[in-house]
């Protein structure tokens, strides 16, 4: 430019060349002031400062079906430092932003211009639903079935319907405990529950309708009779509606003067229970009381019913008295009018039931069916236990079928039941072949029963020949 006399700017910078890649010119300034042309020197040598703002571009996502970060930018100018975060896409993994469409290019940096960014994804490992149909891609899984590893699925990670209670949970199972809304029974957390609330006292629960809606685990774990007091029996309906309990295990001790009643049911009063099969019951006791113990339950009484249940497993018990026998350990009469007693049909034992005195003056009787009973009507019933009662001194009973029969009580009905098994006792030199009866008076009707034992049969304390019972005891050969 030139200066002429009057110091005016003849030309301009403008003249000059300002051009900068990425940014808008914003004009000149002299000593950090905005100049506007014509523009009057006041000194030589003014040096004029060309303005820059950095153009503002835009960034365009194309997620390919993915959700943005909230963190990404939709706006830059080179001055920024550019960090793309991870979009995410459910099913998949993201595998970095690219600068084209055929993601050949990968995003490096913003560089300037406006730009697309396209995100690529792989497919993370199939999410199979408990189907084994991927949530992904919806492809279904070579294997139909599942596989459990630790009760676990390793396909969908399903739980193992069957997984075993680990005994310490407790649930609340469904239902209102009425006729047509039973308790729903799925697990043995379940089961635990309604024992706790039975053996609180629990009104709602001790007369209430259950259901057994699938197989249970107990896994061996202690695990606490429902009803397991006098005061707190099992009045309700329990339908095992086919289904099993497996692995029950009751091991405790019982000190002073107790009675204590062990067995899946501790003391059934008046309730039902019906097509229940519970198998590998393991129940050891040693007592410095009275035991009544049975697989199903340790007392049975005052119109009790079961029917359709089957139960194996072993017993062996010690106590001042000992009551015990593969299905209930003692039956008890109600009322001495009226038909008060306990009814048990189509059941069946597998197993073995041992019994011993701990004092001098103590009683046992074992069973192969039932320990001892007062009063009852048994049906179509059977057993294949061994059975074992000692010691020599004490007043010790076997029966394959029943222990030791009460004759204060009639009266009684045996029909169409079946005993096979070893039967021991040391009491007298022998065991008893079915019946175990140690009294003056023969109380029960039998009516159609077999055995295979080895044994002789004894009836009211004495060994008696089968075909003086035409009819009613038949011995058989086993098969």
């Amino acid at each position: 430019y030139t200066r002429e006399a009057d110091g005016e700017i003849n030309g301009a910078p403008a003249d000059f060349l300002y051009d900068r890649e990425y940014y808008d010119f914003t004009g000149w300034t002299v000593n950090g002031q905005a100049v506007i042309f014509p523009y009057t020197l006041t000194e030589d040598n003014t040096v004029f400062t060309a303005t820059y703002t950095a153009i503002t571009y835009n960034i365009t996502y194309e997620l390919n079906d993915g959700i943005n970060s909230r963190d990404n930018p939709v706006t830059y100018t080179v001055e920024s430092e550019v960090t793309l975060s991870e979009p995410t896409r459910e099913g998949y993994a993201f595998e970095g932003w690219y600068t084209n469409n055929e993601l050949t290019q990968p995003f490096i940096a913003a560089t300037g211009g406006d730009i697309t960014v396209y995100a690529s994804w792989r497919h993370k490992d199939h999410i199979y639903s408990e189907e084994h149909i991927c949530t992904v891609c919806g492809e279904s899984h070579e294997t139909a079935s599942h596989e459990y590893v630790d009760y676990i699925c390793v396909i969908c990670g399903k739980e193992d319907e069957n997984r075993p209670w680990d005994g310490t949970e407790q649930s609340k199972p469904e239902g209102n405990g009425t006729e047509e809304d039973p308790y729903v029974i799925t697990c043995g957390g379940e089961l635990k529950y309604i024992a706790e609330k039975i053996n609180g006292n629990n009104e709602r629960y001790i007369g209430a309708y259950y259901r057994l809606a699938k197989d249970i685990d107990l896994g061996n774990k202690a695990f606490t009779p429902i009803g397991d007091r006098a005061d707190a029996g099992f009045q309700g309906t329990f339908d095992g509606d086919g289904h099993r309990i497996k692995n029950v295990e009751i091991a405790i001790g019982v000190s002073g003067d107790e009675t204590k009643n062990i067995g899946l049911f501790g003391v059934i009063t008046g309730g039902t229970i019906r097509n229940l099969s519970i198998e590998g019951v393991k129940i050891e006791i040693t007592s410095d009381g009275t035991v009544n113990a049975g697989m199903l339950a340790g007392e049975a009484k005052n119109k009790a019913r079961i029917t359709n249940c089957e139960v194996s497993g072993d017993i062996a018990v010690s106590g001042t008295s000992v009551y015990a026998g593969g299905l209930i350990g003692v039956t008890r009469h109600g009322a001495l009018s009226g038909k008060t007693y306990v009814t048990v049909e189509g059941c069946k034992v597998h197993g073995s039931v041992k019994v011993s005195v701990t004092g001098k003056n103590g009683i046992a009787a074992a069973g192969g069916f039932i320990g001892a009973t007062e009063r009852g009507d048994i049906k179509t019933s059977e057993t294949n236990a061994k059975v074992e009662a000692g010691e020599r001194e004490q007043a010790t009973y076997a029966g394959g079928f029943i222990g030791y029969v009460s004759d204060a009580y009639s009266p009684h009905t045996v029909k169409g039941c079946y005993a096979s098994g070893d039967v021991k006792s040391t009491y007298r030199g022998e065991g008893f072949a079915v019946f175990g009866i140690d009294n003056p008076a023969l109380r029960y009707a039998f009516e159609g029963c077999k055995f295979s034992c080895e044994q002789a049969v004894y009836v009211a304390g004495k060994k008696h020949i089968t075909d003086e019972y035409p009819g009613m005891i038949e011995k058989v050969t086993a098969d």
